[in-house]
């Protein structure tokens, strides 16, 4: 009888902590998905790629990258109660030196969603055009074709 009534204990416990845990990563993944609709709507406009990640009950570390700041402003508002570590890349980066500008010398350039022949091509662009470097990856402009 004793046992039965820790084990029920135990699993209402363990209950209780999963159930929290499942709110709290609604809450992060529900705020995510409303400002990367806001702010982010088409990935060949702008970035916003978080990944959350809760160490402890209060601490949230959030990691990725984004060409959006206030995006990042708005989701720490609304995970107020959380004690934020923020990990996320800003881009441009600062490390291209001013190079963030450039010059389409192809007669046809290929853009695609990642930095491999075989990713999935986003758009084209062509000779003459203006596009915005935002990080460098295997010595190449990756470009974002808002600019």
């Amino acid at each position: 009888m004793l046992k039965n009534i820790a084990l029920t204990f135990l699993f209402l416990t363990v209950g209780f902590k999963m159930s929290a845990q499942v709110i709290g990563l609604s809450q992060m993944d529900g705020a995510y998905m409303a400002v990367k609709s806001k702010y982010a709507p088409d990935s060949r406009t702008a970035i916003l790629d978080l990944k959350f990640e809760v160490p402890s009950p209060d601490i949230l570390v959030i990691t990725g990258e984004t060409t959006v700041p206030e995006a990042m402003d708005e989701i720490k508002t609304m995970l107020y109660n959380y004690t934020i570590k923020d990990q996320v890349v800003r881009l441009p980066l600062k490390s291209l030196n001013g190079l963030e500008q450039a010059v389409i010398t192809l007669s046809v350039r290929n853009i695609r969603q990642k930095h491999n022949h075989s990713a999935e091509l986003v758009t084209q662009s062509l000779l003459g055009t203006t596009v915005k470097g935002i990080k460098r990856c295997c010595r190449r402009l990756v470009p974002d074709t808002d600019a």
